[in-house]
């Protein structure tokens, strides 16, 4: 995150406290509990996570029906690897909001649900928050994934003999595009979040871009391209045989799908504390099968640090 960002993201924490402060004054516990709801937030942007829960704590102290403090202080804790109050705070949120998709998902990532995939309403919000200081956070996590899908992309171009029209699913602000642009004579760009395809425009990477979940995209889609590239996307589905179908319904003859997942675990896929799925490599290697693919290649990858460790995941590439 950019200096500048954090400091002003720190600012507006700081406002929400004197709010809070202000309204506990007045005798308004609700709105202080709401003050400090938002400073808990944006502290959490921030990476501030001891902070960012004494705020929510205090949000929920004076407001326990406050599903979102709840599941807020619930994800804080998450991050902080202490998952058993993590889950106290997320069921407690689910019981408040039974209906609210984001908060059944989050606490299904502390105790053990397997939901098909993450709400496309949860994905959309994240990454409209964190559009603005995307790029500034994945350099500072030493993201290598862009890197990696460029020599991989560029290798394949040069034996193919090149791409003639690619789609980036999920393509957020033109990062992954920028490295796989030179192989690829036209690039699309697919993806849920306003404010990333409003930063990917601006990047003038893409040929076209369209706002729209990638399975609804691929359903629909009536061109056909010969490259598909999914970096960090799957993530953020468990069930890979929608996105597979999808894939192979608008794949020209000799097509390539290049594509990244977190690996874990020898059987099916997860959905871990950190909300986001991980895959085994027989369960991806058997939808591969499944939908009439042929794995052409694979390597372990180092994706991102996540505090004092690396998280490490897998390139696969299918031909289709």
């Amino acid at each position: 995150m950019k200096t500048s960002t954090r400091h002003r993201l720190l600012q507006k924490a700081a406002a929400c406290r004197r709010t809070a402060l202000k309204c506990r004054g007045d005798g308004d516990a609700k709105g202080a509990a709401v003050a400090y709801r938002k400073q808990g937030r944006l502290l959490k942007a921030c990476s501030e996570a001891g902070l960012a829960a004494e705020a929510y704590r205090r949000a929920v102290a004076l407001d326990p029906s406050d599903a979102l403090a709840q599941c807020g202080l619930g994800q804080v804790l998450a991050a902080m690897n202490r998952h058993e109050e993590a889950k106290a705070r997320l069921e407690q949120a689910a019981v408040l909001a039974p209906e609210n998709p984001r908060i059944r998902f989050l606490y299904d990532s502390v105790r053990g649900g397997s939901p098909p995939r993450a709400p496309r309403h949860y994905v959309a919000n994240l990454f409209d928050r964190y559009a603005e200081h995307f790029e500034s956070h994945l350099a500072e996590l030493g993201y290598s994934l862009p890197k990696a899908f460029g020599r991989r992309i560029g290798r394949l171009s040069r034996k193919t003999g090149g791409f003639c029209r690619g789609i980036d699913l999920g393509c957020g602000t033109g990062l992954i595009g920028r490295w796989i642009r030179p192989s690829v004579n036209r690039l699309d760009g697919v993806d849920l979040s306003p404010k990333m395809i409003e930063i990917a425009a601006s990047a003038g990477v893409y040929d076209k871009l369209a706002l729209a979940d990638i399975h609804d995209y691929c359903r629909s889609c009536s061109i056909k391209y010969d490259l598909f590239v999914a970096a960090d996307v799957l993530i953020y589905i468990g069930d890979l045989d929608e996105m597979f179908e999808g894939v192979k319904s608008c794949s020209r003859q000799g097509g390539v799908f290049v594509f990244s997942v977190e690996e874990r675990g020898n059987a099916g896929y997860t959905l871990q504390p950190s909300a986001r799925y991980a895959h085994s490599r027989r369960y991806v290697c058997s939808r591969i099968k499944k939908h009439g693919m042929r794995l052409i290649g694979g390597s372990q990858v180092r994706i991102r640090r996540e505090k004092d460790r690396w998280a490490h995941g897998r390139l696969y590439e299918a031909a289709l």
